[in-house]
């Protein structure tokens, strides 16, 4: 199992938290829960261009996505399936850093 998470430097750090890499291997489990957080995220699934999203309320009706997701903020936890078996790649903005058009704010700087 391989996890690589980077923290871009100014400027790109003042719009992004990270960029991470993860590539699995067999895990016990087929399905993993996300907790919630204030921030966008790009994901991207370079070995099969797929996704599955459960929600909470129905685990057995997955929501499937193709080609990269953004995602976030969410108010509550999801459940996604396990990426145990493959690659998978994000981008974390920066509460502000995902808006169109994003001016950093000065905090950042």
């Amino acid at each position: 199992m391989t996890y690589v998470r980077h923290a871009p430097r100014p400027p790109l750090g003042e719009y992004l938290q990270g960029i991470w890499y993860f590539e699995g291997g067999q895990t016990a489990y087929t399905r993993e829960r996300v907790l919630p957080h204030g921030a966008m995220q790009l994901v991207i699934d370079p070995d099969d261009d797929r996704l599955e999203v459960f929600d909470p309320p129905d685990l057995a009706r997955p929501r499937r996505f193709r080609g990269p997701l953004l995602c976030g903020p969410f108010t509550g936890h999801f459940v996604i399936d396990s990426p145990g078996r493959r690659s998978i790649l994000g981008v974390l903005f920066r509460p502000d850093g995902a808006r169109i058009g994003a001016t950093p704010s000065k905090r950042s700087r």
